[in-house]
């Protein structure tokens, strides 16, 4: 077969078949590299992802903590719970939480204040439902009351997984309540 041709057909057929190798190997070679790009891209892209969740994660804990350090400091919080005045409490908390939704973008943030003896005094997002025994459950309640300072948590419990920033209430040295801020993730997810 290759008798039959003329010396120039017979230098093309190397040349085309180096030339489709040479396409063969360019596009294997481009192949690899868009993977290798894309798996760097999605690498960074999770690591950036990770960093800003660490980020939001780390504002809403002190987010958390500086309001309940607040709360469990407000006179007018410490008398109401001290003197069972569940109302003065409610409006106090009631305004707040109208504040943070007005100027945050924090916009479900709640407030619950606990007696001594670990049962709920107000939920200022429903303030029919007071009186229950949270110890059974409520494990960071326990730890506040025990070491008596402020943390934050992330807790399970009867709304679903929560980040919550529990501080306890003195009235002249006396240990009388505890305070937590509850927040949820949407913000974080949003972001």
């Amino acid at each position: 077969m290759f008798k039959n041709l003329s010396i120039g057909q017979k230098i093309h057929i190397p040349i085309i078949v180096l030339m489709i190798l040479g396409i063969f190997i360019v596009v294997l070679n481009s192949i690899y590299s868009i993977k290798s790009i894309s798996k760097e891209s999605q690498a960074q892209y999770i690591s950036n992802m990770r960093d800003d969740i660490s980020q939001g994660l780390n504002e809403k804990k002190q987010i958390g903590l500086t309001s309940v350090i607040a709360l469990s400091k407000n006179q007018q919080i410490i008398t109401a719970l001290k003197n069972n005045d569940r109302e003065s409490a409610y409006k106090i908390l009631n305004d707040l939480s109208q504040t943070y939704k007005e100027t945050t973008d924090y916009k479900n943030i709640k407030i619950h204040i606990h007696t001594k003896d670990t049962k709920s005094f107000l939920r200022h997002w429903n303030k029919e439902k007071y009186g229950d025994d949270l110890s059974s459950f409520r494990y960071s309640l326990l730890k506040v009351k025990k070491e008596q300072k402020p943390f934050v948590t992330i807790e399970n419990g009867r709304a679903g997984m929560l980040l919550r920033g529990i501080a306890p209430i003195f009235d002249n040295g006396i240990y009388i309540g505890s305070v937590e801020s509850i927040q949820g993730f949407n913000s974080l997810v949003k972001k």
